[in-house]
């Protein structure tokens, strides 16, 4: 509320400003292969209204972001989710800004070790969940062309949104009807404030950019499960994050390293849940070809690791522990945007566990656009216990998106 009241008080006061406002209506209709259970969705029909307003008056800038969705058939998956409510101040070397932002810090494009600021939303893609915003008070100071410092102080958190008994990208059917925060071995509290904060350095040189970050967060994408009086309740940790990034070209090749190591507060309990300290890497290639007739393609190869933990460890701290993915984009660069990926993930330690996704994309007008979204899992999970991508053996799923702009 302090944030929205700032804002007013801003564009109140601005006898000019420039302005955006920008936002899209879709349609997804999405259906999986029939599991025979029936508490569970195999089809379902949403829309999601989403918006994104910007202004700017001399050093003073904002930004608000959104979407909501609501589902016709599956109403656990109605959600509101706040992705940008921010108001910035920037002078020539430094910029201050206050509110809940997203942050996209990967390099890679589909392991993210170091990604991990923003709560997620479970029931939407596999892949790359949707992000919550992170309330947080950011100073950005840049020392002369190529470096940035930015320092960040976040006074509460949110927790991930996890999916329903219903959904068929669920953990085994479970539901989960209370969340909470970690605190030590003997202690958890409902309440989302936390004091927290982090740094990042970043530089950049020629032909690519580094970064490394440290963080003393609570971590809202490894969390603890546990049974309560009436049911399930997620538990999140604090922990302590080292990472960074590095993305270098070498002739037409480019070459990406995303690391990050946790090291978890008070870890007795979560080492009976599967999470210990750990260092996630994961390295990417990539090349791009130009065709004469102005299309192109990008051929992807990146693989990623967790060291420092056993094999079941390891897969229920990611769905992709110890993976591999080969892909491609390729880019029509036509008057109706056409484009066309596909993808290919395996795992190294189980061999019988693949996941493989294709997505075509294309405008119809200047105002809509249609997506065609194909996705293939096996993943033969452990009978008694299942972990990581086990819980989505056989989810296969086609999704049909119309998007219109306004």
């Amino acid at each position: 509320m302090k944030i929205f009241v700032l804002m007013v008080l801003l564009i109140s006061n601005c006898y000019s400003f420039e302005y955006r406002f920008e936002g899209d209506s879709t349609i997804e209709a999405r259906t999986f292969k029939k599991d025979r259970l029936l508490q569970t969705k195999d089809h379902s029909i949403s829309n999601k209204t989403a918006i994104k307003w910007r202004a700017k008056h001399e050093n003073y800038s904002s930004e608000i972001r959104g979407f909501v969705r609501k589902d016709l058939s599956q109403k656990s998956r109605n959600v509101s989710i706040l992705e940008e409510f921010s108001i910035s101040y920037e002078q020539n070397s430094y910029e201050i800004s206050l509110g809940s932002k997203m942050f996209n810090w990967s390099a890679l494009e589909a392991f993210h070790p170091v990604d991990n600021i923003n709560a997620r939303n479970y029931d939407s893609n596999v892949e790359s969940p949707e992000k919550v915003g992170q309330n947080v008070l950011q100073y950005t100071k840049l020392i002369g062309e190529s470096i940035v410092w930015d320092f960040y102080y976040m006074p509460d958190f949110r927790h991930s949104k996890l999916t329903k008994k219903d959904s068929r990208l669920g953990f085994g059917g479970l539901d989960f009807n209370n969340y909470k925060l970690y605190q030590d071995d003997k202690n958890s509290t409902n309440s989302s404030s936390k004091d927290q904060w982090g740094l990042r350095y970043q530089r950049n040189f020629e032909g690519g950019d580094i970064s490394f970050h440290y963080l003393d967060f609570v971590d809202k994408n490894h969390f603890l499960i546990q049974k309560n009086g009436i049911g399930l309740q997620v538990l999140s940790p604090s922990v302590r994050q080292f990472g960074g990034t590095l993305q270098q070209l070498f002739g037409e090749y480019t070459f990406k390293v995303e690391a990050a190591y946790r090291d978890y507060a008070n870890d007795t309990l979560l080492k009976l849940n599967n999470i210990e300290d750990h260092l996630q890497l994961a390295l990417g290639l990539e090349k791009t070809l130009y065709h004469d007739n102005s299309q192109e393609t990008t051929f992807i190869a990146e693989i990623q690791n967790i060291f420092g933990v056993n094999e079941r460890v390891r897969q229920s701290l990611d769905f992709f522990q110890r993976d591999i993915l080969f892909g491609f984009r390729h880019s029509f660069n036509d008057v109706m945007g056409k484009e066309l990926s596909a993808s290919i993930i395996l795992d190294l330690e189980e061999s019988k566990q693949i996941l493989v996704s294709t997505t075509w994309s294309q405008r119809l007008s200047d105002i809509s656009k249609i997506k065609f979204h194909l996705r293939y899992i096996d993943a033969y999970p452990n009978v008694t216990a299942p972990v990581g991508l086990q819980h989505l053996n056989q989810d296969h799923q086609m999704m049909l998106e119309y998007i219109r702009y306004f």
